[in-house]
């Protein structure tokens, strides 16, 4: 049995969701759930590391998270390890480019992911269009090759 999300405060009141890596199957049962309002206005970083999240799973976290009334204060989304591909990659870069998006998020982590220069250059071309203003920190893996690399070095 996986084991429950851990949720922890920061000072200012704010929601850190971290999820071990544990034996889902994607999509996990977490993300299949509704958000409620309250959460989705108060998590600040969702951290679901090796959770077999896979391509379902990112789409369902992208059709609940990114909705218009968003994750508004959503700062860190790491979903390293998960076995997303470019077709995941794809349906969060649609995500964020829905209202209300995630306008505050500052770290976005698909590393050790099936990540290929498609999805790469779908996060770039969503990035380009104003997706995550704030997006300091991306980590996408070794799966891309040298177009979707030299995109994102030119800051796209």
């Amino acid at each position: 049995s996986a084991p429950p999300p851990s949720p922890a405060s920061d000072v200012a009141g704010a929601d850190i969701y971290r999820l071990p890596g544990s034996a889902f199957v994607a999509p996990p049962p977490l993300l299949a759930m509704p958000v409620s309002p309250p959460l989705s206005t108060t998590l600040l970083s969702l951290e679901l590391r090796a959770t077999q999240v896979a391509d379902g799973g990112v789409k369902a976290l992208a059709s609940s998270c990114f909705s218009e009334k968003g994750w508004g204060v959503l700062r860190v989304l790491d979903l390293r390890g998960n076995f997303i591909s470019d077709r995941g990659a794809a349906a969060l870069a649609d995500a964020l480019m829905r209202p209300g998006g995630a306008p505050k998020l500052e770290e976005l982590n698909l590393g050790l992911n099936r990540v290929g220069d498609p999805g790469a250059m779908e996060l770039c071309a969503a990035f380009e269009q104003g997706a995550a203003p704030r997006l300091r920190d991306l980590a996408l893996g070794s799966y891309m090759g040298d177009l979707a690399a030299g995109a994102i070095a030119q800051g796209g």
